[in-house]
């Protein structure tokens, strides 16, 4: 199915919870910026704001156009909006590469959406012929704002697409705090377990950590 049916599997699983599984190694898949997740909030908020904005623009329509706004004519669009606020927070809260994938994914596709409208849309004049028509102030907006949405998920993703905003991360990945398997007495040179605190060979007491044999 190729990406599409990535971008799907990646949605459902950020909706049922199973995106949350750490990887190999333990702490999070992708370390945590506060810079994408502002730019994805800007994106969403414009995305939204652009529900209430003329989808469509004429010259040659010097009165009102009714049903024009962008909400009106292309409700879908919304969807980037909720997209973002799922991604940004399943990608702040378990750092999950679905979440990253799903904001790049609704950008992107909401974006082709945003200009195919804008060039395939239509204004009809009050004696019911089409007339020539322009990208409104809605579609301009929504449009930016899922250029945001898809930028702050590639920098989710890659940091290196980040030109510096992302160049450290505010919360380093978590890393494994459990004992060692297995730790060498360095009295006897028995193999304990990493967690005793006494040999059971010699009876020496652990005070300093050893390292791991």
């Amino acid at each position: 199915m190729g990406w599409l049916g990535t971008a799907v599997k990646n949605f459902r699983n950020l909706i049922t919870g199973k995106d949350n599984i750490e990887p190999p190694n333990g702490g999070r898949a992708l370390q945590r910026h506060l810079a994408p997740v502002i730019i994805i909030a800007v994106g969403g908020l414009m995305v939204l704001a652009s529900m209430f904005m003329p989808a469509l623009s004429s010259p040659q329509l010097l009165f009102g156009i009714s049903g024009n706004l962008v909400i009106q004519s292309d409700p879908v669009l919304l969807m980037a909006a909720i997209a973002a606020v799922v991604a940004a927070i399943r990608y702040w809260n378990s750092g999950t590469i679905a979440s990253a994938n799903l904001a790049i994914y609704a950008g992107f596709w909401f974006l082709g959406w945003t200009v195919f409208d804008a060039y395939t849309s239509q204004l009809v004049n009050g004696f019911g012929v089409n007339v020539e028509t322009d990208a409104g102030g809605g579609l301009w907006t929504t449009g930016v704002g899922c250029l945001l949405i898809a930028f702050s998920g590639l920098m989710m993703r890659f940091p290196q697409f980040g030109f510096g905003l992302v160049t450290g991360p505010v919360a380093p990945c978590e890393e494994l705090s459990a004992a060692p398997a297995s730790k060498t007495c360095p009295k006897c040179a028995e193999t304990l377990k990493g967690a005793a605190t006494v040999c059971r060979f010699c009876h020496y007491e652990f005070d300093q950590p050893v390292s791991a044999a």
